[in-house]
């Protein structure tokens, strides 16, 4: 065999030409029918063809005649893995380095099929492994990278990103998860120089234009830059009008910044409406409309989808876990949309298993849509709309004759297809209907059955958390781009009044460590004494976010937004939640949690005056603190949790939707 036929048939397969090569290695076979390497060619020829299957029987042949041929081992495994074998590729990638120790090539496709299977540890290391072999591998460095941002190391991350850009300039694709990296921790204009590099590179290209014009950022300087920023993406929202983008995964694809907007403290109904008809406009194959919603047949129940990609150990879960498990079967047949994003945990458990079906959505939009239109459902409903892009794009098909959208993200959607939006009276102020776009429907009460958590385990104290003993507390566990500008007087004022008090967050790690740092430099310039004064804790663990739920003195609700589950878990305690209500929902949840509890003389206040005032009241009088936690919590046991008022009023309105419908 003339190695000078092997480099021509190696040719024809890197320029692409597999039939050409297959037929000439097809030959050659024939004349060599025990050469391990070519069988392993002509499946690496049949992997290029996408014949997966077929790949497999060449590369075992191999394997046959020479066990101990790694390359043949490393190619098995990879096709095992494009198959989603992911436990076998495994097994097979590390039977390639164990018979070649210093095959680069495998430990970084080894660090790939582990990363799948979420051994992200194990990842990590065999992509170091396949650099120390393989300094410039520029693959490895980017799925490093990758594997970094999925466990929120960020500086990692950007590190991998940087080199990988380094070693190959044309990895534009590097180029757009590091600017939204850049982005979702807060350097923008970090992100905006990426963006215009990557421009060089793919000028046409409609994604990156897409993501580049509509970027916001969590965390503000000022009112007056929340205001910049706004401007600038409605500019690129008219910017982009001239664009069609043709793709089959939006949500893999298109960055959704604009969750940020609800922490504005402004109006969105027209910006959400804008951006709406914006995707309808250019991604053409976001709207579809299932064929069976004029073939609607009388049912014995009413066929409901719950589709979130957060029904699981997440506010989205807590808020509306309870009212599909407690729905009654009798009357609902419901099904539970899950993307491929969301995390397993118990809570998911237990919802996937009081249902009727779940379904797991595929990456595809079309395949979602065809999922959804399968199952023939009378209602879908959307717990939140707003922090998924999936559910996001999915919400832009009619599935079903009713199509409901909720306040698991306290946000209109401006989605002509979602038909209603399910609130409370205790949310939402007058003339509020004039917020939405879809047709606004108040419960009396707040629709949640929430379920308290159980069975915590004893709680920490402030020792234990490393927290001051003999001082007083104010906390505000709350995801640190809840913190308008305007909340920053709040604080300090409450600081230079209480010489004794500190103010208590979270924010050492992750995101919030780049957040928190924006922040410092924001209170530098106009309240030095937050920075004094202001004590960050480490990500807590949910023991420990109940146990400083409960050993603060008081908790401070954001102004402009608010606490959702957070006010509701610390009712458990009864902990004094100050808030001062707004006028969107977001920031009036705390007092709708106070109201749904007909406490009397609740911690609502009118002003930032009296809201200051109150806090430092509360928290220095230990008399008043202690018998509002005690009304608290046999309140909430009464109105507050488990509430079966409010499921009835819950399914009393699904019922009467689907009857309007019908």
């Amino acid at each position: 065999m003339e190695n000078i036929d092997i480099k021509k048939i190696v040719d024809y397969f890197k320029s692409g030409k597999f039939e050409i090569a297959k037929k000439e290695t097809a030959l050659l076979i024939k004349k060599f029918p025990n050469n391990y390497f070519l069988y392993n060619l002509f499946g690496a020829i049949l992997v290029g063809q996408k014949k997966l299957d077929e790949a497999v029987i060449y590369f075992e042949k191999s394997i046959q005649i020479s066990p101990n041929y790694a390359e043949a081992y490393n190619n098995l495994a990879g096709v095992l893995t494009d198959q989603k074998k992911y436990n076998k590729a495994i097994e097979y990638f590390q039977k390639a380095i164990q018979i070649n120790p210093k095959l680069p090539e495998a430990y970084h496709n080894l660090g790939k099929a582990l990363s799948e299977v979420e051994r992200y540890d194990e990842a990590i290391n065999n992509y170091n492994q396949a650099i120390k072999i393989k300094p410039n591998y520029v693959k490895a460095y980017n799925n490093l990278g990758n594997v970094y941002r999925v466990l929120n190391d960020f500086e990692n991350a950007i590190s991998c990103y940087e080199k990988t850009i380094e070693i190959d300039g044309s990895y534009s694709d590097t180029y757009n998860k590091l600017a939204m990296l850049y982005c979702d921790i807060g350097r923008v204009d970090d992100a905006r120089k990426r963006f215009q590099e990557l421009f060089k590179l793919k000028p046409d290209n409609v994604l990156y234009k897409i993501n580049n014009a509509l970027l916001l950022t969590p965390i503000y300087k000022s009112v007056e830059e929340i205001d910049l920023y706004r401007n600038k993406f409605i500019e690129g929202l008219d910017l982009l009008k001239k664009y069609k983008y043709s793709t089959n995964q939006p949500a893999n694809e298109i960055e959704l910044n604009f969750y940020y907007l609800a922490y504005h403290n402004k109006d969105n109904l027209e910006i959400m409406k804008k951006l709406s008809k914006l995707f309808r406009q250019i991604i053409p194959n976001i709207n579809y409309t299932s064929k069976n919603i004029i073939n609607q047949k009388n049912k014995k129940k009413i066929k409901v989808g719950f589709i979130s990609q957060h029904l699981t150990d997440h506010t989205v879960g807590k808020l509306f876990g309870g009212l599909i498990k407690n729905m009654n079967k009798e009357k609902f047949d419901i099904t539970i949309f899950h993307t491929f994003n969301t995390r397993k945990s118990l809570i998911k458990n237990e919802i996937d298993s009081s249902v009727n079906k779940v379904v797991n959505l595929k990456i595809k939009i079309h395949e979602q849509q065809l999922q959804v239109e399968n199952e023939n459902l009378d209602i879908v409903f959307y717990p939140d709309i707003g922090m998924s892009p999936t559910t996001y794009f999915l919400a832009f098909s009619r599935l079903a004759p009713v199509q409901i959208a909720s306040w698991g993200h306290t946000e209109t959607t401006g989605i002509d297809t979602i038909d209603y939006f399910l609130s409370t009276t205790l949310f939402e102020g007058k003339n509020a209907n004039k917020k939405y776009s879809e047709k606004l429907i108040c419960l009396s009460q707040i629709p949640t059955y929430f379920e308290p958590p159980e069975n915590i385990g004893p709680l920490k104290n402030r020792s234990e958390l490393k927290l001051p003993e003999k001082s007083r507390l104010y906390g505000c566990p709350q995801t640190l781009f809840k913190l308008h500008p305007d909340f920053d007087r709040v604080l300090s004022e409450i600081l230079k009044r209480d010489t004794d008090g500190y103010i208590v967050l979270i924010g050492n790690e992750g995101k919030d460590k780049f957040w928190s740092e924006i922040l410092k430099k924001r209170w530098s310039k106009n309240f030095p004494i937050l920075n004094k004064k202001v004590l960050f804790t480490k990500k807590l663990s949910l023991l420990e976010f109940f146990s400083l739920s409960n050993c603060v003195d008081v908790l401070l609700i954001p102004l402009h937004f608010g606490g959702g589950n957070t006010s509701l878990e610390a009712m458990t305690f009864g902990t004094p939640s100050i808030t001062m209500p707004g006028k969107h929902l977001r920031a009036n949840i705390t007092s709708a949690i106070y109201k749904q509890m007909k406490i009397p003389n609740p911690p609502i206040t009118k002003s930032v005056e009296e809201y200051i005032n109150l806090a430092i009241k509360l928290a220095k009088d230990s008399k008043k603190n202690n018998s509002l936690r005690e009304k608290s919590k046999k309140a909430a046991n009464k109105y507050l949790f488990k509430s079966h008022k409010t499921l009835k009023e819950f399914e009393n309105f699904l019922i009467k939707v689907h009857q309007k419908a019908k």
